[in-house]
């Protein structure tokens, strides 16, 4: 179960990146009797980024919190499990996840990089959770970050998702690598596609590939690790919460290594925009 929360957290913290510095997007409302050949991929992007309540409105997010239940289904569609999630970011990509499972707590920290796990009172470092350059974040919206921080994106066309029609967009692939001295080098690679309707302009679906190798060099009491992962989430529900559209239900398939693929179903309870909180609760010794 450990591994599982770990693993979760570093899933949580990818499909959570963001930019790293700000810059200015110009809201482009022109799209009206664009053909598909002379669209953008920015062009689209822009679009999702007004209509979901523009660049002045998700700029002024400074902390967020969310509060979810996960219902997890097996390949066949059978409840395996419901826990209930609480998410309270003080930056785009640190945050305490509080999971309740079975009346029992568990708690993770994802810190300028790092993954704690509450032991007693204290936190207790577990593994990375991504690059640590994602640790200097501006925005909520990962969208944003790609304009912000000029990603390549590949517009790839027009195509029929639920019978609903998408600008396909390709993130390409990114890979980091992060290394502990002598004991440990981990090397992550990712890659996004995302599927904006044509119509509302809102996200509607995204594919995620993720792949994490652990490289424990010269240890021979400890395996070497290879975990390949594919996501498909579909963005559901959107309602307006202090000027930001949000989506109140996410559905995912997830498939990681050969294991048999699971279902979740994310329903959310209530997302606050700038809550107050402590700083002290994201002290680690």
């Amino acid at each position: 179960m450990k591994t599982k929360l770990i693993l979760f957290a570093i899933l949580i913290s990818i499909q959570s990146m963001t930019a790293q510095e700000y810059q200015t997007v110009e809201e482009d409302k022109e799209e009206e009797n664009t053909t598909e050949d002379e669209i953008s991929s920015e062009q689209i992007v822009t679009k999702y980024i007004t209509t979901i309540g523009g660049e002045k409105n998700i700029t002024k997010i400074k902390t967020l919190r969310k509060k979810f239940q996960i219902n997890n289904f097996d390949e066949d569609g059978n409840l395996t499990y419901t826990s209930y999630q609480e998410h309270t970011y003080i930056s785009p990509y640190e945050f305490i996840n509080k999971s309740t499972l079975n009346s029992k707590e568990t708690y993770i920290l994802s810190l300028k990089g790092i993954a704690y796990m509450k032991k007693g009172k204290k936190w207790k470092a577990n593994s990375s959770t991504a690059h640590s350059s994602f640790s200097k974040q501006t925005s909520y919206i990962q969208d944003y970050s790609y304009l912000v921080n000029n990603y390549e994106l590949i517009f790839d066309g027009i195509k029929m998702i639920d019978n609903i029609e998408c600008y396909k967009i390709i993130v390409p692939k990114k890979e980091f690598t992060e290394s502990s001295g002598d004991l440990l080098t981990m090397k992550q690679t990712f890659s996004f596609i995302k599927y904006y309707n044509l119509e509302t302009g809102l996200l509607y679906m995204e594919e995620l590939n993720w792949e994490m190798m652990m490289d424990y060099k010269d240890n021979k009491y400890i395996k070497d690790s290879f975990v390949k992962s594919f996501i498909v989430s579909k963005f559901l529900d959107y309602r307006e919460v202090d000027g930001v559209l949000f989506p109140f239900k996410v559905s995912k398939n997830i498939k990681i290594d050969d294991l048999p693929e699971t279902i979740q179903e994310e329903i959310y309870t209530a997302i606050e925009v700038n809550p107050t909180i402590n700083p002290d609760d994201f002290k680690v010794d």
